[in-house]
């Protein structure tokens, strides 16, 4: 597995995450004790976040660690690697939608 993969597969896995609970990018950070500024850069796959940042939205989130570091549903990343608007595909893919 490339450190770039592992980025993407985060990103993704945390953008299904809280769009299939509702929750802004702000609400989830707060909640896990991030900026949502670093939030946002880990959900862009700008950056790997910390041990202690993936625990603290893995808990948070009421997933495990292995969750949020794992390959996404191929539902996902489907629609994630053609859809023109990614947040729109999270969404959808999120509340069951083809």
């Amino acid at each position: 597995m490339r450190k770039r993969e592992t980025w993407d597969w985060i990103a993704r896995n945390l953008l299904h995450l809280r769009l299939e609970r509702g929750w802004t990018q702000e609400g989830l950070a707060s909640l896990a004790g991030i900026s949502r500024v670093g939030y946002r850069n880990i959900e862009k796959a700008k950056c790997l976040p910390r041990a202690d940042t993936l625990r603290a939205l893995a808990e948070v989130l009421g997933v495990t660690i292995q969750r949020l570091v794992q390959e996404p549903p191929a539902k996902l990343r489907v629609k994630w690697e053609i859809g023109p608007n990614l947040r729109k595909a999270a969404k959808d893919a999120a509340e069951g939608r083809k």
